[in-house]
């Protein structure tokens, strides 16, 4: 399937211009590496973010912002940076957040090697032993880029080969004070 036709064609509403070669060179400079060819394309033939899986992809400047308004390359700045009161969370080089799930959780293309495969960071979810690495928190759940376009355009459930699910809990609900059931997830890990 030719990804870009069939995200054109799964499109509902507007979404940022395309962007420009400059604007994906500045990004790519403020980065330290190249974009993917898809990626590239996409941003290129497409529109500048705004569209695909959950909150829709990440753009370069003048296109479409992460949840809390940050560009592609500001978002992976902000990933970067160290943080002095979370000694070890470290952010991992060509990890490239590029598009939102919601809750903090983000959908990332692991640059550090030819694969180019997505991995899921879910910060809320810590190894056994109370590993809290970012690394801890990441799980590969597609090969490539086009693997996980290509399973959204499906319909797939695209966070399902990170979880494993749980039995339900029940617990009183905060508001209404009825008794509920909740579902329940936990991150899968290399091995279980």
């Amino acid at each position: 399937m030719d990804i870009v036709a069939g995200i054109r064609s799964k499109l509902t509403g507007p979404v940022p211009r395309r962007a420009s070669e400059r604007a994906l060179a500045s990004a790519e400079k403020a980065l330290g590496f190249p974009l993917p060819a898809l990626l590239r394309s996409l941003y290129r033939e497409i529109g500048n973010g705004g569209f695909g899986p959950d909150y829709g992809l990440i753009g370069v400047t003048g296109g479409h912002r992460s949840d809390h308004g940050r560009t592609l390359a500001e978002l992976y700045a902000f990933q970067r940076a160290s943080d002095p009161s979370a000694p070890g969370w470290s952010w991992p080089e060509r990890v490239l957040p590029i598009c939102d799930h919601g809750c903090a959780i983000l959908w990332c293309l692991d640059l550090r090697d030819a694969s180019e495969h997505i991995v899921l960071f879910d910060p809320s979810e810590v190894a056994p032993a109370g590993d809290r690495t970012v690394e801890a928190s990441m799980i590969r759940t597609h090969p490539s880029l086009e693997a996980w376009l290509s399973a959204w355009l499906r319909g797939e459930d695209l966070s399902a080969p990170a979880y494993m699910q749980l039995p339900p809990t029940r617990m009183k609900n905060p508001f209404t004070g009825e008794t509920m059931e909740v579902a329940r997830r936990r991150l899968r890990r290399p091995g279980r």
